[in-house]
């Protein structure tokens, strides 16, 4: 690489060579100007070094700092209240779930399976000794096999109390006791 300068310029023998193109290159030293293919600028060397540290910095600079991370794959999971004694009620009640869940496929042109409904299909309310009086019977397959009373609220496992997964209908054939501990 060769730095033009003015022809004004003072030459120093051994530092600055004259080239055909009336162009002056400066070399470092005496040594490297014996080479004719390597007419090189320690000065352009050093702010080219100094421009490419400078961008690397910058470019580091805006990077984001890495931080570990994870992806976490799952499946739909839906939460679900049946069983509590206070899922479902009556308009105006202050419920865990909607109406809406207690439908099959959560539709309301389909079969109610959250809560207990007489012969007319009317929701069964929870008697004045009943652990939450004026809301409906909320159901599970998950019932105590001592407690032969559907209509008791009691009978079903509480979603309040307990937290449960249903897996099979295996289950509903043991003990509420042996099933919740």
């Amino acid at each position: 690489m060769a730095i033009s300068i003015t022809p004004e310029a003072v030459a120093i023998p051994g530092v600055f060579g004259e080239e055909p193109a009336r162009t002056l290159s400066f070399c470092p030293s005496p040594q490297i100007a014996e080479f004719q293919n390597d007419r090189c600028s320690a000065a352009l060397r050093v702010i080219v070094s100094v421009l490419v540290i400078a961008a690397t910095v910058v470019v580091q600079a805006q990077m984001p700092a890495r931080r570990p991370s994870f992806e976490l794959l799952t499946h739909r999971m839906d939460v679900d209240v049946d069983g509590a004694p206070n899922a479902y009620g009556p308009p105006g009640k202050s419920t865990l779930d909607v109406l809406l869940d207690a439908h099959y496929l959560h539709r309301a042109d389909q079969e109610v399976v959250g809560y207990l409904l007489d012969n007319k299909h009317r929701p069964v309310l929870q008697g004045p000794k009943d652990p939450f009086p004026g809301y409906y019977i909320s159901q599970t397959t998950f019932t105590d096999v001592a407690n032969h009373n559907e209509r008791d609220p009691r009978g079903y496992l509480d979603a309040r109390k307990i937290n449960y997964v249903v897996r099979s209908a295996t289950g509903t054939r043991l003990p509420l006791s042996r099933r919740c501990k």
